[in-house]
């Protein structure tokens, strides 16, 4: 994942927006909370892919970094792994 933050930020350095920089720090900012409860709690991305009923491929397009996250996608998130993202 680090090789991963690298690129981004070498992206924003160059081409970002303020937009774009609020974009991916809140983007990152819920993808590691998901991967620290999944840790913390001994959830695979198979656990949660059920629990969100998705497929796998999707749960891990969500923990790119670099996904599109929506309202509804983050309240799924939030009951599945019983937490508070937002």
């Amino acid at each position: 994942m680090k090789k991963s933050n690298t690129m981004i930020s070498d992206w924003l350095n160059e081409y970002g927006t303020k937009e774009s920089d609020r974009f991916v720090e809140n983007n990152l900012f819920i993808t590691e909370k998901v991967f620290n409860t999944l840790d913390e709690k001994k959830i695979t991305i198979q656990d949660l892919s059920f629990k969100m009923g998705l497929h796998v491929q999707q749960i891990n397009d969500m923990l790119t970094g670099l996904y599109n996250f929506t309202l509804k996608d983050i309240v799924k998130l939030e009951i599945a792994l019983d937490i508070k993202i937002i």
